[in-house]
């Protein structure tokens, strides 16, 4: 799940038989819940009373009653009114025993949708309210579904070719009242089969962008300019949003940054994680100065970052200037260590012929200069001026660099 970036997911029961199982699985897992119910096309299986329901629903680890409601799809020649009193039966129980568990129904319906909502309406469902998942039915149905308190999610089916009338109803819904699910390992939405589920949490957040508000014709209202100022302020619930909406993570504001980049200058440190989750995000994207997310993180000194931007496949190594460069003329040597650890280039140009070990004569710690130079680093090499790192450290009045660099120098 985590490689699939999925935070946490519920378990559904679809038998009594298989509730011990299902609920281990949540009790063994902190990031996973579970539900105690019997899908209505099972048969032949443990009906549960009322009290049992409830009995098992009275766990933290339970977080709904279901799956259950009704399914009329596959009849057999069987008849509605009399042969299917047994499903309807079952999703009375389940919705008593959600009143009184006080814990929302997951509903399943197909082909039924008439006899759903009127069970729902006889007993009291309103009460219990849920969600009415992997949804395919009406407009209208969907409208009394919401009337009623409940939520409707949809799954991968929404992008499928042959569902614009689904698309059609998802867009006459409140978005408020809307959610997505996978319902794993089916439904993934085209172009994506169920091998494919790592990108689940990106897929759904562009099937609201693209199906929905695209549809809708507001894909394109929120501006990259929000997108930035949420993450220099790390709010990933305003993130969140305006990335739902369609706003590109890569895209770039009016000053040219993209959201990492800010979020990075910034030490948003829960932007950074938001937007690294994102598959689509280009970890080696650079500005219009040439600078990577890498190097800005090792600039702050952000050893957390860097680790999860090389974890992305950010580069070590790049022409011009380099991560080291902008590590060796921050705080922290932490970060330089780090990036000589991981190969990083010891004695790489600049554009103008700058080595790291410049960098960190002027501008770094005290410490770092020593660092390089115990690594390695070339202490005879000069810039396009014509400047050593001797000069560098004169520069910045370092008198305790400038007589070892002497020496070095002089070597």
């Amino acid at each position: 799940m985590a490689a699939a970036q999925v935070d946490q997911a519920i378990c559904i029961c679809t038998t009594m038989e298989e509730f011990d199982d299902v609920r281990s699985l949540a009790v063994e897992h902190d990031h996973l819940w579970a539900t105690v119910g019997v899908h209505p096309d099972n048969e032949d299986v443990y009906e549960p009373t009322v009290d049992e329901l409830v009995a098992k629903a009275d766990d933290a680890k339970i977080v709904a009653i279901g799956e259950t409601g009704l399914d009329y799809y596959r009849l057999n020649g069987r008849s509605i009114e009399h042969d299917m009193e047994w499903q309807r039966e079952r999703f009375r129980t389940h919705i008593r025993a959600a009143r009184i568990a006080r814990k929302p129904l997951v509903i399943h319906t197909r082909s039924s949708a008439a006899d759903t909502l009127r069970v729902l309406t006889e007993e009291g469902g309103e009460q219990a309210g849920g969600v009415f998942h992997c949804f395919t039915e009406s407009t209208e149905i969907a409208l009394a579904a919401i009337e009623m308190g409940f939520y409707v999610s949809f799954s991968g089916i929404l992008t499928f070719k042959n569902a614009q009338a689904l698309r059609d109803v998802a867009l006459a819904l409140p978005l408020e009242r809307l959610l997505i699910e996978t319902d794993s390992p089916y439904l993934a939405p085209v172009p994506y089969h169920r091998r494919q589920l790592p990108h689940a949490v990106w897929i759904a957040m562009k099937l609201f962008a693209v199906v929905l508000l695209g549809a809708a014709g507001i894909l394109h209202a929120a501006p990259i300019d929000d997108l930035t100022l949420a993450a220099a302020n790390d709010n990933v619930h305003s993130m969140t949003t305006l990335l739902v909406r369609g706003v590109d993570p890569n895209g770039r504001d009016a000053q040219g940054r993209s959201a990492l980049e800010v979020a990075l200058r910034e030490s948003s440190s829960k932007a950074v994680d938001t937007l690294l989750k994102l598959p689509v995000v280009d970890v080696n994207s650079v500005n219009a100065a040439d600078e990577s997310p890498l190097m800005l993180a090792a600039l702050m000194g952000q050893l957390d970052a860097a680790n999860k931007l090389a974890a992305r496949g950010a580069r070590i190594n790049k022409s011009g200037w380099t991560p080291l460069h902008y590590a060796c003329s921050g705080p922290d040597e932490g970060v330089i260590a780090w990036l000589l650890k991981r190969g990083a280039d010891i004695n790489a140009r600049s554009p103008n012929g700058s080595t790291p070990l410049m960098m960190a004569a002027r501008y770094g710690s005290l410490d770092s200069p020593g660092l390089l130079i115990a690594a390695g680093a070339d202490v005879n090499l000069r810039n396009e001026q014509g400047l050593q790192a001797l000069d560098f450290a004169r520069a910045a009045g370092r008198e305790g660099w400038v007589k070892q660099l002497k020496v070095l120098t002089a070597k």
